[in-house]
C-alpha cells in the first residue's frame, strides 16, 4: 500500500505527524521516553492495522461479488502458503511491543487503556471484514 514515494509521504503526513504532535502536547515535550513510547505504539498499531488489511486483501475479498483485487496472484500464493507464519509473527511482534510499552511505563490505567485500544484494532478489522463480506454476497 505504500509502494510509491507519494503514498509514503501521504502516510507520514496523515498518520504520523498528527499523532506525533498530539503526543508531544500531551507529554509536554520530547523526551527519550516519549520517543520510545511513540515508536512502540506506532509499531504495534500499524502491525495490527496492516494485518487487518492483509486479511481483507486475501480472505474477505472471496465473499464479495466485485472485490477490489490489490494483489498479484503470486502474492496470494505466498500468503496462503505462509499464512500461519505471517499472521502469528505479526501478532507476536505486536504483543512484544505492547508488553514492552507496559513494562517501560508506570502501568497506570491510561497505559492499560492505550494498550487495549491498540489491541481492539484487530477484532474491529475482523468484524469489518466479516460484515463487508457478508453484505457483499
Amino acid at each position: 500500500r505504500l509502494g510509491t514515494l507519494a503514498k509514503f509521504l501521504s502516510w507520514i503526513l496523515i498518520y504520523c505527524m498528527p499523532t506525533w504532535f498530539y503526543g508531544i502536547l500531551c507529554h509536554h515535550g520530547i523526551t527519550p521516553l516519549y520517543m520510545a513510547n511513540y515508536f512502540i505504539i506506532l509499531c504495534a498499531a500499524f502491525t495490527i492495522y496492516e494485518l487487518g488489511y492483509i486479511l481483507n486483501d486475501t480472505i474477505a475479498i472471496h465473499r464479495e461479488q466485485q472485490p477490489a483485487i490489490r494483489l498479484y496472484p503470486s502474492n496470494f500464493q505466498h500468503f496462503f502458503r505462509h499464512s500461519v507464519a505471517i499472521v502469528s509473527s505479526r501478532l507476536l511482534f505486536a504483543m512484544v511491543c505492547l508488553i514492552a510499552l507496559w513494562l517501560m511505563n508506570d502501568s497506570s490505567l491510561s497505559w492499560l487503556l492505550t494498550i487495549l485500544n491498540i489491541v481492539c484494532i484487530f477484532p474491529l478489522f475482523i468484524l469489518y471484514n466479516h460484515i463487508r463480506g457478508a453484505n457483499a454476497v
